[in-house]
């Protein structure tokens, strides 16, 4: 065995606080210090091995005839200085800036006071070791390291001795301790024979640590005489007094092939890191106290000649690095040593506050700020090294309600006043976002009292109206709120209905969902054609983006879906298959949960990018950078040949944003955003879905059209009746500002004429979402009708629509018949004759009016059965003319109302109350083309009147 080495580490692992306050670990690293001193008297072989530069601080104060006996022994070599730092700390909770003061404190105090600086780093008793320390300790003349934590049950390593690698490259050669620090008992034979199982090829040298510790002690007498004796044992390793120093440079002589560890050591007792948070924010906030002090102190020192508090902020950093003991940041100390520890903090940030101040008032002094005993100048320091948006809070005086709030570029700038802190009257506590340059600061004046100047960012809550007439009370409701929203949007009738969505749509969300392609496209654009159904434009809808992890990876499209590229399939809709627009579908932050933030666009576009507190990456809140992402992204989609696109999780801005802003700035700045990228590549039509919050309803600046409810589910056979109750009850407001969006819906459904029915009253687009083969044209003919261009020309240039639905011999009228064949009960005859009822939604257009309406809709179903006679009337009364639209609009508003008045309930919501509708025609015909335009009743939609929510 003598081919094998022990090297004897003789030291006193010492826990200034633990079980015991700081008082005791005062004695006890005194009386440690003595005994070691006492072995070194009686053994000159004796070697010993300390570190913390806190303790070696408190001999040197106390009694300096011991502190000058340590350092004539450090001089001979045989008081080995170990660790560098300025205590044994955790080694995962501190900032990085503290574990190098605790090295910048621990090596200055070393090398002032003993000439030397220590070469191994050491925390034998910490929980775990972040994986950056091997660059620290490399930087602070360490370069080597010794740990126990965690244990081999607790994390496997390759060897007792390797390269620790940090993530820079910075490598320290590494001992894990075998077993203990320390030693139990007077008699080393059993420790020694316990680690002879540790000698590995080709390593025949370890550390063996002996000593009384935790709570000091160090090594006995018996400890050095069993050394001696044992080393005499031919069945036993070599034994050396000595220090990890001389090991390392042993190790290294040797030239051993050690294997590299990357990255943290972790764990050991993981649930002390949940343990006495408090202890651990009065670290975090003492740090980042005396950090923001040290930078303005050295600015204030420099620019205006306010003295640097160096002794102070000095004594500041030692309280902060003794707490981080890692017993007592990691939360394991008793009760009383955290009354200590909150002593020490208090003095530290004491300090720092001072040095803060005294700084910043220097500083702040010599900024011109112009005497007006009307305004109140902020000036708010950012300490940061990069441009900082933060939340600013303090208590004013004064403040009257028309209060204003400007930036340095005489800027309004949103503010909000929440209650004081103090109790008495005229005192308020204002708070406001600031917009702060790196390492620098930004004057914002409060003006007290202003007439001329309106503030903003005050988001528009809510308007409350009240009256008699169901429908004079939206309207009122929307003259108030444009009149505070300052034209930030406008109300609908001063709106332009985007062309495209005169025409039939068909969308992919319901016929493939997430599993849309190029393939099942064309397959339903072939299918449409042969059908004859004139459907002249897509939407493809969510599924046919790049994603990751529910994020935008990419511009185009997936390149498995769309191995040839989104614009491929688009060029192929519109040459082989009449498809004239192809919208593209997206949400308001490019996907679900934003764009992957290691995408190449990510990258390309980082400068209008915006990261929230929650990680999520999303285009930028400031409108003009935000613009930016959208105008490439959608400047792409448009070169591909997409001519619109819809535009989901508009309410989003909220979750997104709502700590970062107010939240009428916000969505107005998307909305901007949005709608500017949208007006120059695809001439302002967009879909917005999933946007009915106040927010998005106010701050869209022009888009015309908007989803009225939520997705209609065509699976759920009782989902019509919440269907048609949620578009009713919000067009009543709704369509005060926008078109509904009605949602898509499917031709062979339960319900599907009711949903026929519910599309022509919307005003809004119509589209349906079919799979493949389950598309029935007689659904859809009723909802169309032809424009000639010979006939536009006749009528001098007017868009009066000729009839080509076709129709029953000249002169006659088309024969009511049951449009479902007979064994249906949709529609009944008898004394209940013309009521549209459903069984399974429990909604009805029922009385005399509703059996007008229903057959009214009968005739128009029917002559869109047979398109190819020349003309289809109804009682004299051509379908798709105005007077047809304005007859079925009566009939089905009385109807509603009729239920209403009978207390026929419609949803959750309430009774139904018929709104005004009015017919408008499509845009006129130019050249000789043939136009199919949709039949729509456009106007509010059908209103409910809910009586206990509205009439105040």
């Amino acid at each position: 065995m003598k081919d094998k080495q022990l090297y004897m580490i003789g030291n006193a692992h010492l826990d200034p606080v633990w079980l015991w306050q700081w008082q005791e670990g005062f004695q006890e690293a005194k009386a440690t210090f003595r005994s070691a001193l006492d072995r070194m008297k009686e053994y000159d072989d004796f070697v010993f091995t300390s570190s913390s530069a806190a303790m070696y601080e408190w001999v040197e104060r106390s009694d300096p005839a011991m502190f000058e006996e340590i350092r004539q022994r450090v001089k001979e070599g045989r008081w080995v200085i170990v660790g560098g730092w300025w205590i044994q700390p955790d080694c995962n909770i501190p900032g990085g800036e503290s574990f190098v003061r605790q090295g910048l404190y621990g090596q200055r105090y070393f090398k002032e006071k003993f000439g030397v600086t220590a070469k191994v780093g050491y925390n034998v008793d910490s929980f775990g070791h972040n994986g950056m320390l091997p660059q620290i300790l490399k930087k602070s003349g360490m370069d080597y390291y010794v740990m126990m934590r965690p244990m081999p049950n607790e994390k496997g390593l390759p060897g007792r001795l390797f390269r620790w690698r940090s993530d820079d490259g910075s490598e320290v050669l590494t001992f894990r301790i075998m077993y203990e620090y320390l030693s139990w008992g007077k008699d080393l034979e059993n420790h020694v024979r316990r680690v002879l199982g540790e000698f590995k090829e080709p390593l025949n040298d370890l550390m063996f640590f002996y000593g009384v510790g935790n709570h000091g002690g160090g090594p006995t007498k018996e400890n050095i005489e069993s050394i001696r004796r044992l080393n005499g044992r031919e069945d036993l390793p070599k034994l050396v007094f000595a220090a990890p120093d001389r090991y390392f440079r042993d190790m290294e002589n040797k030239g051993l092939d050690l294997p590299v560890v990357h990255g943290d050591l972790q764990h050991h007792a993981s649930g002390c890191y949940a343990a006495h948070s408090g202890i651990k924010q009065w670290n975090r906030r003492a740090e980042n106290k005396l950090i923001a002090a040290e930078k303005f102190s050295a600015l204030a020192y420099w620019l205006t000649g306010q003295p640097y508090p160096a002794a102070e902020l000095k004594q500041a950093w030692k309280n902060v690095l003794f707490n981080q003991f890692h017993d007592i940041l990691a939360g394991t100390s008793i009760e009383p040593a955290y009354e200590d520890a909150l002593y020490l903090y208090g003095e530290a940030m004491a300090i720092g506050d001072r040095a803060l101040n005294y700084a910043i008032q220097s500083l702040s002094w010599r900024i011109g700020i112009e005497q007006d005993e009307s305004m109140l100048p902020i000036v708010v320091f950012n300490p940061h090294a990069w441009a900082s948006r933060v939340n600013v809070e303090l208590e004013v005086g004064g403040i009257k309600p028309n209060a204003v709030l400007l930036d340095d570029q005489g800027r309004p700038v949103p503010f909000q006043t929440v209650k004081s802190l103090a109790a008495a009257r005229g005192r308020f506590r204002l708070s406001f976002m600031a917009d702060l340059p790196p390492m620098g600061y930004r004057v914002y004046k409060l003006v007290k009292e202003s007439e001329s100047i309106r503030p903003v960012g005050e988001t528009l809550a809510f308007v409350l109206g009240g009256g008699e007439n169901p429908y004079l009370l939206p309207e009122r409701n929307v003259t108030l709120a444009l009149r505070h929203l300052n034209g930030q949007t406008l109300p609908r009738n001063a709106k332009v209905y985007p062309e495209i969505l005169d025409y039939l749509g068909w969308c992919s969300w319901d016929a493939f969902y997430h599993e849309v392609d190029e393939k099942g496209l064309l397959a339903k654009a072939e299918e449409l054609q042969r059908l004859g159904l004139p459907v002249r434009w897509v939407m493809i809808d969510d599924g046919w983006s790049e994603v990751r992890d529910r994020k935008l990876y990419g511009m185009d499209a997936d390149p498995v879906k769309f191995p040839r590229g989104l614009a491929h399939t688009i060029e192929a809709l519109k040459r082989q298959y009449g498809i004239r627009w192809v919208g593209v579908w997206h949400t308001i932050a490019g996907y679900w949960n934003g764009i992957h933030p290691d995408s190449g666009m990510a990258h390309e576009l980082r400068e209008n990018l915006y990261v929230t507190r929650r990680g999520n990456v999303i285009p930028h809140p400031d409108a003009g950078r935000g613009f930016g992402f959208w105008h490439a992204w959608h400047g792409y989609l448009a070169r591909q040949g997409g001519d619109f696109v819809k535009v989901d999780s508009q309410s989003a801005v909220h979750n997104f944003l709502r700590h970062h802003l107010p939240i009428g700035q916000a969505a107005s700045a998307a909305h901007t955003a949005l709608e500017a990228s949208a007006a120059l590549h695809f001439d302002r039509t967009i879909i917005n879905c999933m946007g009915m919050s106040a927010e998005n309803i106010w701050h869209r600046p022009v888009s015309a059209v908007s989803r009225n409810s939520d997705d209609f589910v065509p699976q759920e056979r009782h989902g019509f009746r919440e269907h048609a109750l949620q578009n009713a009850y919000n067009s009543y407001y709704h369509g005060a500002w926008y078109w509904g969006d009605w949602d898509m819906f499917w031709t062979e459904n339960h319900d599907d004429v009711q949903n026929m029915v519910l599309r022509a009253v919307s005003g809004g687009p119509v589209y349906f979402s079919d799979a493949l083969v389950r598309t029935d044209p007689a659904r859809v003919r009723p909802l169309i009708y032809r424009v000639k261009a010979a006939a536009v020309r006749e009528n001098g240039g007017a868009a009066r629509p000729l009839p080509s639905f076709g129709a029953s011999a000249a002169g006659q009228h088309p024969v009511l018949r049951h449009p479902h064949g007979p064994g249906t009960d949709r529609f009944h005859t008898g004394d209940r004759a013309g009521q549209l009822h459903s069984r399974a939604s429990g909604i009805g257009i029922s009385g005399r009016h509703g059996g007008r309406a229903v057959r009214l809709l009968q005739a128009a179903s029917r002559c869109g059965a047979r398109p190819d006679a020349a003309t289809c009337r109804f009682g004299q009364r051509d379908p798709a003319q105005p007077a047809f639209a304005a007859h079925l609009r009566r009939a089905v508003r009385h109807a509603a109302f009729h239920s209403a008045r009978s207390g026929r309930s419609v949803g959750r919501g309430g009774p139904a109350c018929g709104g005004r509708t009015g017919h408008r025609e499509g845009p006129s015909v130019r050249g000789p083309m043939l136009d199919i335009r949709l039949r729509r009743m456009t106007g509010g939609g059908i209103h409910p009147c809910a009586a206990p929510i509205f009439m105040v």
